[in-house]
């Protein structure tokens, strides 16, 4: 829900800045944030080896208790 409402107020927020065309080249400054994060984000991955996992590796439990 609360990522649902983030999206939402981002989107409201790029339309009123897109309606006034004295602020509307200030996207292109959240355009640019928001590639710059996804570039930092896949230079850590492959710098540190690590892989983002979708779904949770779970042990199966065999019945013994350790």
């Amino acid at each position: 829900m609360a990522a649902l409402s983030t999206a939402v107020a981002l989107v409201m927020l790029c339309l009123k800045v897109a309606e006034n065309p004295a602020t509307r080249h200030h996207l292109w400054i959240l355009a640019g944030m928001i590639a710059a994060s996804f570039a930092i984000e896949l230079v850590y991955r492959g710098v540190t080896g690590r892989a983002i996992r979708l779904i949770r590796k779970t042990h199966a439990s065999g019945g013994e208790k350790a």
